[in-house]
């Protein structure tokens, strides 16, 4: 009799038994790929980090050097486009994979992945605009700048030129563009403009997300050249001169 009551026992309890297997079996199910998502998607969040990060650090390197190269022995800056390549290069430290492509030193503009990111120098020279009226405590109002782009240059991948004319203003808080500058850049010296953008293409979300575009600028003085503190646009030697005639180049007439 005992016996009997402990099969019975074994019986009624095996259907819990398998149910309660089942639910578990249905958790696993639909928590794993919840899971390996949310893993694959912190590894892209922070790969995409740490490639922004390269990315505005390798603006200013390229910056950085190429301002340093454009210093002539007679306290003028000229930079060659030999020079100009050399710093653009800089990018290639932070993003080695750019320049694996065979056809990176024949022709980078050619490489497969040339159209996923960009280099772009350009100047930008300020002329002081005409003295404002007296604020209300008497006092003289801070000096007001207009920028206009000397120069434009393509240097790697394949990149718009910063088009010839007045830059506007923008906030310092705004996203870099090509056609505006941040409200501190406005300045007397000219400066050294560097444009840069990567499309970063995660590595396990991109037919979620697809690729991100990533943009940054660096403004950077001229390292040599004597007070430029003149309302004449232009006329400074701490203007950078660029001797590229090439059609990479974009050259804009004085105001």
């Amino acid at each position: 009799m005992t016996q009997f009551w402990a099969f019975s026992q074994r019986r009624a309890w095996h259907p819990l038994a398998a149910t309660r297997r089942g639910v578990a079996a249905l958790e696993f199910a639909l928590t794993v790929p919840v899971f390996v998502l949310l893993l694959f998607g912190m590894y892209d969040l922070a790969n995409g980090w740490m490639t922004w990060s390269r990315v505005t650090t390798a603006t200013f390197a390229i910056g950085q050097v190429a301002t340093t190269l454009a210093v002539q022995p007679d306290a003028t800056n000229l930079l060659t486009r030999q020079d100009a390549w050399r710093a653009s290069t800089a990018i290639l430290a932070a993003l080695p994979q750019l320049g694996q492509s065979p056809l990176f030193d024949q022709a980078p503009q050619n490489s497969p992945d040339a159209a996923n990111y960009s280099v772009v120098l350009s100047e930008v020279v300020f002329a002081r605009n005409p003295a404002g009226p007296m604020n209300p405590d008497g006092s003289t109002p801070p000096p007001t700048f207009t920028g206009t782009v000397s120069w434009s240059s393509k240097m790697l991948g394949i990149g718009d030129f910063r088009p010839c004319g007045t830059i506007a203003q923008a906030s310092d808080a705004r996203a870099p563009s090509l056609t505006t500058l941040p409200i501190d850049a406005f300045q007397a010296n000219p400066i050294l403009v560097v444009d840069t953008t990567y499309k970063f293409t995660p590595l396990f979300l991109q037919s979620f997300i697809g690729p991100i575009p990533m943009r940054w600028a660096a403004y950077l003085p001229s390292r040599s050249g004597t007070n430029s503190k003149s309302s004449v646009v232009g006329t400074s030697d701490l203007v950078i001169r660029y001797n590229d005639t090439s059609t990479s180049t974009l050259h804009c007439p004085a105001p």
